[in-house]
């Protein structure tokens, strides 16, 4: 076990090398070579006391496009050299590296991660719920607009609707403890989403927007959560809904907005059937008291925590034309 008084480097580092000196007040040099995921590393500093596991947490410069690329779980060899005084010894080491698209199910918190609300496929979606005829355009909303927030959440959802999205379970990875969550650009290029990735995209875009938003955890499964205006109770959303069958199922709050939507075009008033029904379906689904549950993840508050998105492949092209 290392003695938290003998860390040295970055305390967040996720790639340690064990020193044992032979003296106290040691200079050290580690330097690891460049690899597919990092450029050199050097790291050098004192180690101070002799016969301790001194733990050294280089500041590793990642290369961004090579992790982001890194799509499966593969095996990196990492050498280099450790010099202690006069000493140096070749080192050489084998580790598995998985996804950034892998969130920890030990910590529901990584899948906040996923959202990206800078993904450069937003704004084309957002822009064919307009042209769908939901919204004229979106506004910044004022803090009670309970009807004009819902109607941009249906906006996002008509536009995600109409691109065919189906359900689609691929989430297992070789980690039990893990799971893949496909990015916003997968999900609408493949057309499929399983619940995580459905609360992932839909998140996405709703914080474009400035719609509170959360990820809500429940036993084997997740859908998403939104707030209409600041002293509105969350409503929940069944993503997995989305290519369903509309069902007649009436939501309380939604009696004025039915009557706008359901009304008139037959394709709308379907993409609304939907839409109503994952309502119904999201808020029998949010726990008693969504404010006070842990398995309630407001994504603002776990942006203020400081988790910022993963970022976008840069390779990821334009956004595929509405089926």
């Amino acid at each position: 076990m290392v003695d938290t008084g003998f860390l040295r480097g970055d305390a967040g580092g996720s790639i340690a090398v064990e020193v044992v000196p032979s003296g106290d007040d040691q200079p050290c040099e580690i330097v690891l070579d460049a690899s597919p995921l990092f450029g050199r590393t050097v790291w050098s500093g004192v180690l101070s006391r002799s016969g301790r596991i001194h733990a050294i947490r280089p500041g590793i410069a990642w290369n961004p496009d090579a992790l982001l690329t890194w799509r499966r779980p593969d095996i990196v060899e990492i050498t280099g050299s450790v010099r202690i005084g006069d000493r140096a010894v070749p080192l050489r080491h084998a580790i598995r590296v998985r996804s950034v698209a892998e969130a920890s199910l030990l910590e529901p918190r990584s899948f906040a991660a996923m959202i990206n609300e800078d993904h450069a496929w937003i704004d084309p979606i957002l822009r064919e719920g307009i042209d769908h005829g939901v919204v004229d355009r979106y506004r910044l909303l004022e803090e009670e607009d309970f009807e004009g927030t819902v109607a941009n959440v249906f906006s996002v959802w008509t536009a995600m609707r109409r691109r065919g999205i189906v359900y689609g379970n691929v989430a297992v990875t070789s980690n039990p403890t893990t799971q893949r969550v496909r990015t916003l650009d997968e999900v609408v290029r493949h057309r499929q989403a399983n619940c995580v990735d459905g609360s992932v995209a839909m998140a996405s875009m709703l914080r474009r927007l400035g719609v509170p938003s959360a990820l809500v955890v429940r036993p084997n499964h997740m859908l998403l959560a939104f707030r209409p205006c600041r002293t509105c109770r969350w409503l929940g959303l069944e993503t997995t809904l989305l290519s369903q069958d509309p069902v007649e199922t009436r939501h309380p709050a939604m009696d004025s907005l039915r009557r706008r939507y359901a009304r008139g075009d037959s394709t709308l008033a379907a993409d609304w059937a939907s839409f109503e029904a994952a309502l119904v379906a999201g808020d029998a689904n949010l726990p008693q008291d969504p404010d006070e549950s842990g398995s309630m993840l407001r994504i603002d508050e776990i942006r203020d925590s400081g988790m910022i998105p993963v970022p976008t492949d840069r390779s990821v092209g334009s956004v595929p034309p509405s089926p």
